[in-house]
């Protein structure tokens, strides 16, 4: 999977916020609280629904503002997928578009709505779940900061 850019509206710190990703490594750097794990958090809610940081969707959304959104859109194999969720007091809405890459030419092949649809259709593309994408992508405070410190045993099994 190849993020293309990622664009959210009153999610946690953020106001409004775009990011439009390298295709090579992409780095987030700033001062402690300055948004760069909502950032991650962001990609993750996008992706699987998936909120580490409040109890309920809503608490994700910025402090005096009434709704938030986060969309998300990324390139594998030969498809594009844009994911845009919408947060309110009441719930969140998801919308999804699907592109089919060929010849150059990029041809919209479906659209989901349907969280239960959407979880299918990003693990089957991806082969990963939500709790599998989690691990992946997220460590503890402190964990990554032990690895680096262990001696190369030590990493080496973890």
């Amino acid at each position: 999977m190849i993020l293309e850019y990622l664009e959210i509206r009153n999610f946690l710190s953020h106001k409004h916020t775009r990011v439009d990703f390298s295709p090579q490594i992409n780095l987030f750097c700033g001062e402690n609280g300055s948004g760069k794990s909502s950032l991650l958090d962001a990609i993750a809610f996008a992706l699987y629904g998936i909120n580490l940081r409040a109890e309920r969707n809503s608490g994700l959304i910025h402090y005096g503002e009434r709704s938030a959104s986060v969309e998300v859109s990324f390139r594998h194999r030969h498809y594009v997928v844009n994911i845009h969720r919408h947060i309110t007091p009441l719930g969140t809405r998801v919308l999804s578009r699907w592109y089919r890459i060929s010849g150059g030419e990029r041809k919209e092949e479906k659209r989901i709505r349907s969280e239960g649809e959407l979880k299918k259709e990003l693990e089957e593309l991806l082969q990963m779940d939500g709790v599998a994408f989690r691990n992946l992508c997220f460590a503890a405070q402190g964990e990554m900061e032990a690895l680096l410190e262990a001696p190369p045993a030590e990493r080496k099994s973890a």
